[in-house]
Parts: C-alpha cells; structure tokens; sequence
C-alpha cells in the first residue's frame, strides 16, 4: 500500500482502486509510468461541464516515487493535453491545500 498525502484517503490499497471513477463519460484518468512500473496517477474530472470553467483534475505520486520530478511532469503532460485536447478550454486553475508544499512550489 502506497501513501499518497494530501488526499482524503492517504493510504489507498489495492482493493480500494474499485471505488474510484477511472473512466466514465464525465471523467479520464492516466497513469503516472516511471519507466515500466505505474507510480501514479492524474483524473480528470468535470469534463462534462468543460465549456462552463476548466475541469478538476486529482494528480497522485506515490510517496516512494515523489520528489523526483514525475509530478512535475505530469502536470506539465496534464496542461498540454487540456488546452490542445478542448478548445473551448482558454485556462487552467488549481487549488491546493496549504500544507502541500510540493504543489504549491509547482503552481506559483
């Protein structure tokens, strides 16, 4: 089981995977590959309302692979992807909490 801070649920398992929407009409999700094994992941969520503000999005490292640069990368993938893949979509705007330093680091 890998930590994954500054979710609602830190300590997602295997099992729990079930739970979360991965792909439905209104969410995609994508694998964080580092090399051959997945270390995480980024949902897309909200797409359904994309010509009404921007989607959310949810980006996960997983604690042993963070502080590597994988996250930054997804996130600059992630940006690409939205405003090459909706045209309707002209920002991007993100939240975080403020104890997760990472992403702060990343958006400013």
């Amino acid at each position: 089981m890998s930590e994954l801070p500054f979710h609602g649920n830190p300590r997602l398992a295997p099992s729990d995977v079930g739970s979360i929407d991965l792909l439905t009409s209104d969410v995609d999700s994508y694998w964080i590959i580092d090399e051959v094994s997945r270390v995480g992941i980024i949902r897309l969520l909200d797409l359904g309302d994309v010509d009404q503000g921007s989607p959310l999005f949810d980006n996960r490292v997983a604690t042993p692979h963070s502080r590597r640069g994988l996250g930054t990368a997804a996130m600059r993938w992630l940006t690409v992807h939205l405003l090459n893949g909706f045209e309707v979509l002209h920002r991007i705007e993100a939240t975080t909490r403020v104890d997760n330093l990472t992403m702060r680091r990343f958006l400013e």
